[in-house]
This record gives structure tokens, sequence and C-alpha cells, in this order.
């Protein structure tokens, strides 16, 4: 388990015009971890560092059928998952010389998505948005949601703080016997800024 977040970056661009429109959805996390031993069955210690990061990119149109930006609104498109991997390692066996040893990994996986999302004004102010989406393809299945509340400030109703919780679940493509499954979790809060 990696224990300390290196970076994070979230960036959601989307431009909408009458029923059409399309945005770009991307969320790039890099981890890492300090240096931990353990010991070898036959003496000596082995030293692992790793470092991991994950990119997931959505581009994807939307279909609005009364095209005000209230209501359900159809999501299609194709979502990229970049993993990839570090781990150095130091092997020092008992009485043998000392290995250095890297191993690393880099898999670009791509989905294609199909998704809902709702939105409703209550009034100038204040707002709500649901999305939800289910990708397949290159995983096995990965679906996501996503509840935000919105308050709109600023004197042309530019800006909007939003608040609200996102859950991704990724499950890989077995390989033989291993099934590998990834969750994505926590609170968000952003600033949209309307043109």
């Amino acid at each position: 388990l990696m224990e300390d977040l290196d970076t994070i970056a979230q960036v959601r661009v989307e431009a909408q015009d009458g029923a059409h429109g399309a945005y770009l959805d991307l969320f790039d996390v890099n981890l890492s971890d300090d240096a931990a031993a353990v010991d070898l069955p036959r003496g000596g210690a082995a030293t692992f560092e790793p470092e991991m990061g994950m990119t997931i990119l959505e581009l994807a149109g939307l279909f609005d059928p009364r095209g005000d930006q209230q209501g359900f609104q159809l999501l299609y498109g194709a979502r990229v998952l970049n993993q990839r991997a570090e781990i150095d390692a130091t092997f020092a066996p008992a009485g043998a010389p000392v290995v250095d040893r890297s191993y690393s990994i880099d898999d670009t996986l791509v989905d294609a998505l199909l998704g809902v999302r709702f939105q409703h004004r209550f009034d100038s102010r204040w707002s709500v948005e649901a999305k939800a989406d289910v990708s397949a393809g290159g995983t096995e299945l990965t679906w996501s949601a996503s509840p935000t509340i919105g308050y709109t400030f600023g004197r042309t109703g530019r800006y909007t703080a939003t608040a609200g919780y996102r859950y991704m679940r990724v499950d890989f493509a077995s390989e033989g016997e291993v099934e590998a499954e990834m969750t994505l979790a926590g609170f968000l809060a952003g600033l949209r800024i309307a043109f």
C-alpha cells in the first residue's frame, strides 16, 4: 500500500451549444512510499522502493434533449486508463553480493463509455448534478457515480463552487487465475467557471 501522495490533478472542460456538447475529464495521481525492507528466507534482506501512478481520461459527447442544461443528458464516448508502476529493489542475501533491480509496468486501456447525467437548478444560486456511467473494452467493466451540489456567485453568475463525492470501480480483465480490481472513492470540491 502506498502511503504518500505526491501529486494529484483533476481538470474538466465542457462545451455545449444547444442540444449537443462535449467534455474532457482528466484525473491524474502519483503515489510513492519510503523504502521498506523484508527478510529473505535464507538470511539477508531485500529493500523495495515503489512509485505508482494512474491517469484516467474521459473524452465524450453529450446530448441534452432540451438544450437548457436541465434534466437528463446522455453521455457517450471513451475512457482511457493508464496505469504505471516502478519498483526499485535491492537484494542483499546473506553471504552473497548485493543485487540492484528495477521493475516497471506501463499499461494503457481504452473503454467505450455510456452514461447519464441529471442537472437541476433550484434557483439562481443553488444547483445539483448527478452523473453515472459505465465503460468496458480494455477493462472488464468500469463504472462510476458522482453526486455534487453547487453554489453560484459573482455579479454575472460565472462562478460556481461545487462539492460532492465520487466513486469509481475498475475491474481489470482476468489473467489466468489472477483477478484485479481497484476502487477510487472520496469527497471532492472545485470551482466551475462559465464562459
